[in-house]
């Protein structure tokens, strides 16, 4: 937990380094390929975002926005209540496509390694940041608006 909590920090910290008052994120839900929210450091890193508040868009193909979100959100709002703002925030928040969310952003945040996510990044208009939780390339990219964690 401890671990977790520092790689949120530390991510948290690197958004906040880039000025960025508009923050898009690539996957919001534990891991890829699942809808659970359960455990997701990405939810935590939300609800931080939000509560400094940033402006926040979201896509997970894994939590379609024109899908039956209702059912994990309410799951959350019972099973996480320290993360009740941002779950109610998210029927609100969440786009239809990655391009979306990474072309009407300050910061893009992705943080899983789904298919299309690489694509989205490497599309997002210059100036953008991009936060790579999870390595999208296997080359890291010279590009100074480029930062990683966790890898």
């Amino acid at each position: 937990i401890d671990t977790n909590n520092a790689h949120v920090q530390s991510a948290l910290d690197m958004i906040e380094r880039t000025g960025g008052r508009r923050v898009g994120f690539l996957g919001i839900t534990f891991k890829p390929d699942t809808d659970d929210l359960r455990e997701s450091p990405t939810l935590d890193l939300v609800a931080a975002c939000l509560a400094r508040g940033l402006s926040v868009r979201i896509f997970d193909p894994n939590l379609p926005a024109d899908g039956d979100l209702e059912v994990h959100f309410a799951y959350m709002q019972h099973a996480r209540p320290d993360l009740r703002a941002a779950v109610s925030a998210l029927p609100q928040v969440m786009a239809a496509s990655a391009d979306a969310v990474g072309g009407d952003c300050d910061v893009l945040v992705v943080s899983h390694n789904a298919h299309g996510y690489a694509a989205a990044a490497a599309r997002r208009p210059e100036g953008t940041a991009l936060v790579d939780l999870v390595r999208l390339f296997p080359d890291l990219p010279a590009d100074r608006d480029y930062h990683g964690i966790g890898w």
